[in-house]
């Protein structure tokens, strides 16, 4: 049985949101039930930092037009101002998988580190990554990892990495995600591979199903579709805003 720990403390203040009447604040201290990470959930915090999540729609169409002007990954650059892959390993240079493009990462993350510009258009907003472009991305991702095998296998670790916008740590506006692959795992992998063998040699079973087998039809389990199973963190690895 997975068990899942928590343990609620409080603190009171005067609130000066609230007149400086005195309020309680809940903070849950919760523990991965795999892992032994700790991490704290404060209740009512996404009501208190959502008026701070709103798009400021003039400064994102300010910042669109000033950073098209050198983007490397819009359509009339990409084939001019992205590296390439060396003859050896591609000779065409680069992967096209329809509006996705592949290619090496000038400044990577990893010793097999690519980029994939995930659309032709400099801008997208969230409803807007359909999931044909999404898939398209990660095709051409998956059609790299391949070729890598075939040539280097002991490179085998490998991360799919996607942020969006400059909130997000990302550097270049342009919408893209990265591929990083190693030959040794990196440590959020490590861990979960190490933990996930411990579980199973301890139980005899493996721990993401029976982490299913507990959530599917409770309060964290959004949904299943296509055989892949969704569910919320029990104890996420940031508390704010984290899901």
């Amino acid at each position: 049985m997975i068990a899942f720990e928590k343990t609620a403390k409080q603190t009171r203040i005067l609130n000066p949101l609230k007149g400086f009447q005195e309020d309680t604040i809940t903070f849950e201290y919760r523990t991965d039930p795999l892992t032994g990470r700790n991490t704290t959930v404060i209740k009512g915090m996404l009501d208190y930092i959502g008026r701070f999540l709103t798009s400021d729609e003039e400064l994102l169409k300010s910042l669109t037009e000033k950073t098209r002007a050198n983007c490397p990954f819009c359509p009339e650059s990409v084939k001019t101002k992205t590296p390439m892959f060396t003859p050896d390993f591609l000779p065409e240079g680069r992967i096209f998988v329809g509006d996705a493009v592949v290619t090496p990462n000038l400044l990577g993350h990893a010793e097999r580190s690519i980029l994939v510009v995930l659309s032709k258009e400099h801008r997208l907003k969230l409803n807007e990554f359909t999931t044909e472009l999404i898939f398209d991305a990660f095709k051409g991702g998956v059609t790299y990892l391949k070729r890598l095998n075939e040539v280097e296998p002991s490179i085998s670790y490998p991360v799919f990495v996607f942020n969006y916008l400059t909130p997000a740590g990302s550097s270049i506006f342009h919408p893209h995600m990265q591929v990083l692959v190693r030959d040794r795992p990196f440590y959020l992998v490590k861990l979960l591979l190490e933990k996930s063998r411990a579980y199973y040699r301890s139980r005899g079973s493996s721990y993401w199903s029976d982490l299913l087998a507990t959530e599917k039809g409770g309060e964290r389990h959004l949904f299943e579709k296509n055989d892949m199973e969704w569910l919320v963190p029990f104890a996420p690895l940031r508390g704010l805003n984290e899901v």
